[in-house]
């Protein structure tokens, strides 16, 4: 009766182990920080190697790299405004995240037209400039 209850307690005790998965067993992204420009993730070790694509909205492919170490940084400041979607693959592992930049004028542009002139000059319309002091 003993060894029955023994085996029957070394059985449970090996399906709790084995059911539990251990930590490192799933690949994993995690999104650092997403502020301003900057994309910024990590990935589990499991994911060294694997393919980082930027795509833009219009279906355009970016920017494509391998992840040579375990974070990344993607840089869309001098990237055009629209919705980008950031995506990891390895295998038939597939992460996708979206990453938004959005327009940014001067304040030049937030005041009038751009105008291209024939020489390549590049002005702004409808500019008026205040210099305090001066009569106008």
């Amino acid at each position: 009766m003993k060894k029955i209850l023994i085996l029957i307690a070394l059985i449970m005790l090996a399906i709790a182990v084995f059911a539990q998965p251990s930590k490192g067993s799933y690949p994993e992204v995690k999104v650092l920080s997403q502020k301003r420009d900057a994309f910024y993730f990590k990935v589990s070790r499991d994911l060294l190697g694997s393919e980082v694509e930027v795509i833009h909205d219009n279906g355009k492919v970016v920017a494509k790299e391998r992840m040579k170490g375990r974070k990344m940084l993607i840089d869309f400041f001098d990237m055009e405004s629209g919705v980008y979607v950031i995506r990891v693959t390895q295998g038939r592992y597939v992460k996708t995240f979206t990453h938004e930049k959005k327009l940014k004028l001067n304040a030049f542009e937030m005041l009038g037209h751009r105008v291209v002139h024939s020489d390549g000059a590049i002005t702004y319309g409808m500019v008026s400039f205040f210099q305090p002091g001066v009569s106008q």
